[in-house]
């Protein structure tokens, strides 16, 4: 299996480094990069997928539309672009993509921070599963979403997904 690459960024968000994925988190003191996605439909609900239990990081947890670590040498946008069409088969026009923001965030359980970039795809098209990565999905309204975080029954979610749901659905 081909090692990935994470670019390693300061403060500001520019490059300062490269290192593998299993590097950058056994040191554990590097700023990388993610980028999430929300697929929202004309209901104004998102798809939220679960992931399978056999994930090695968040099994079974709800999820967002698509997202992780960016690539080296690739945008937020590239990147979450090649993973929307590998994750969950939909091609992403990138000028129909909205940004949301971006949050520089602790990672749960690792000593690593990264800057989480959030974008928004508003379409009634539903992706499709990948069962390598999900086991079900969801379309759910951002309260209701929330609601479910905040179920002590849910086992879990993906880091951050919470925090961009406050900040980004619930704020305003």
């Amino acid at each position: 299996m081909e090692q990935e690459f994470l670019d390693i960024v300061n403060e500001d968000d520019e490059v300062i480094d490269r290192l593998s994925i299993d590097e950058a988190y056994r040191t554990g003191k590097w700023i990388i990069r993610s980028s999430s996605l929300f697929i929202k439909n004309s209901e104004w609900k998102l798809w939220i997928p679960r992931r399978n239990l056999w994930k090695s990081k968040f099994p079974g947890a709800l999820d967002f539309s698509a997202g992780g670590h960016v690539s080296s040498g690739e945008t937020y946008i590239e990147w979450l672009v090649r993973e929307s069409q590998e994750e969950i088969n939909i091609i992403l026009n990138p000028e129909n993509i909205r940004p949301l923001g971006k949050l520089l965030q602790n990672d749960i359980g690792y000593n690593i921070r990264f800057f989480s970039a959030l974008y928004e795809y508003i379409t009634d098209t539903p992706p499709s599963i990948n069962p390598k990565e999900h086991s079900e999905s969801l379309w759910l309204t951002p309260e209701e979403l929330y609601e479910k975080l905040l179920d002590p029954k849910e086992p879990k979610y993906k880091s951050g997904l919470k925090e961009m749901i406050e900040r980004f659905y619930l704020s305003k």
